[in-house]
Order: structure tokens, then sequence, then C-alpha cells
């Protein structure tokens, strides 16, 4: 058999499949700041409250 200077690399498929996760990952990382500032917000709000001084009689 004889040899030749043929190189195979990840091609289009490699490059489609690269992107949907860089894709994916875009959208995990959005939904995962969305959650964490959404806890945030509830401590903080939980803690206001905790400090609040009580008002009723």
């Amino acid at each position: 058999m004889p040899y030749t200077d043929i190189t195979v690399g990840p091609g289009f498929a490699g490059f489609v499949v690269l992107f949907l996760l860089a894709v994916a990952m875009y959208v995990l990382f959005r939904s995962l700041t969305h959650h964490v500032r959404k806890t945030r917000h509830a401590a903080q709000e939980r803690r206001k409250e905790a400090n609040a001084p009580d008002t009723q009689s």
C-alpha cells in the first residue's frame, strides 16, 4: 500500500459539534447567572425583613 500525504481533520462535523457546545454553554451560563441573581435578591429581602423593626403591636 503506497504512502499518501493526506491529512484528516475534524471537518465540518467537528465545527458543528463545537459550535453547538458553545451555544449550549452560553445558554447554561445565562441561566445560571439568572438563578444566582434571583437567589441573592431573595436572600437580601429575607435579611431586610429579619433586621426590620417589628412595628406590629
